[in-house]
């Protein structure tokens, strides 16, 4: 090995590092693959798996180095992506880089090789986080009810901090009666949360400017391993694949909540305050809906003692960045 690297797949043949490869990549060479000796030499693969029938072959004794294999095709792919951002010369530049220094884009990244240590980053994270939480959830399993209800008074605590908190589901998850009471108490804070139809999207992470993906390779039947990213422009990246999964997710929360009778509004009062912000005055928003001044007042006055609120403007303010502003729009 040279310059002090300890990695394990320094020093490995090439028929090793192919074999290595494959594994990654999940094509499993056979097992008499010219490359497997040194990779069990190295105590990279479990030796007793080779030799016991019925058993799982390629056992990884440090998920770490599937992890660096795999990082070394996510670097190609990024260069790949890279020179089709053109029209984006900082960002272009920055990937470009990363993609042919492997040595600097692992610096920007923290292997956790457990749920344990996943889940401990990523509360820590959002328990601190100011600018922003937007997360991925693949999963068709139901969230726990549990969970959700022992998470809750954090999650109203940190959405208080949260400039923007937005979170995109699997449909599955519209007819999930506990998660949406879960999302209806944090919407009241500035949650928004959608669903999705792709199958294809990978559970993900951004928090204020760093981001997780949580592995879809477990290293056994509970653990979930998961990277820790802190690259600038890998996480922009990473931004903008958000982005456009939410752009094309569908809205969920105010439906859901008008379908259950939990709205904070009444359709009186959205028809209301959706004239209020074109600009028209009370009188004005009078006249179109063709009732008087008094009407309004009452059909408002609800929404103002809900939410706490004292000025149409502030109701207004907050009627724009509320789910329930799409409800039958």
């Amino acid at each position: 090995m040279s310059n002090g690297d300890t990695s394990p797949e320094s020093g490995l043949s090439e028929a090793s590092k192919e074999a290595l490869e494959l594994i990654a990549t999940y094509r499993y060479p056979d097992r008499d693959h010219p490359g497997i000796p040194s990779l069990v030499e190295h105590g990279a693969i479990n030796p007793v798996a080779l030799q016991t029938p019925g058993t799982a072959p390629w056992t990884i004794q440090d998920p770490g180095a599937l992890v660096r294999t795999r990082l070394r095709k996510t670097s190609a792919e990024l260069r790949r992506q890279a020179e089709a951002l053109e029209t984006l010369p900082e960002l272009y530049d920055a990937l470009v880089r990363l993609a042919k220094d492997e040595a600097s884009y692992s610096q920007g990244l923290e292997y956790l090789a457990n749920t344990g240590e996943a889940n401990t980053s990523l509360q820590g994270a959002i328990a601190s986080a100011t600018i922003r939480v937007l997360t991925v959830h693949p999963s068709r399993l139901p969230r726990v009810k549990s969970e959700l209800e022992a998470r809750l008074p954090d999650d109203l605590a940190n959405a208080e901090n949260i400039a923007e908190w937005k979170e995109v589901y699997t449909r599955n998850h519209r007819q999930n009666g506990d998660l949406i009471a879960w999302a209806e108490e944090v919407a009241k804070r500035g949650l928004q949360a959608r669903t999705t139809h792709e199958d294809q999207i990978e559970r993900l992470y951004i928090i204020d400017n760093a981001a997780w993906i949580l592995d879809s390779c477990k290293e056994n039947g509970t653990e979930r391993p998961a990277l820790k990213i802190q690259v600038p422009a890998l996480v922009a990246w990473l931004e903008t694949y958000f982005r456009g999964l939410w752009e094309r997710s569908e809205r969920w929360i105010g439906e859901a909540q008008a379908k259950r009778g939990t709205t904070i509004t009444t359709e009186h009062s959205r028809r209301i305050l959706r004239l209020y912000s074109k600009d028209l005055r009370k009188t004005e928003v009078a006249k179109r809906l063709d009732t008087s001044t008094r009407y309004i007042d009452r059909q408002l006055a609800p929404v103002y003692e809900k939410t706490g609120l004292e000025t149409i403007h502030g109701l207004c303010l907050w009627f724009a960045e509320s789910e329930e502003r799409h409800i039958n729009p």
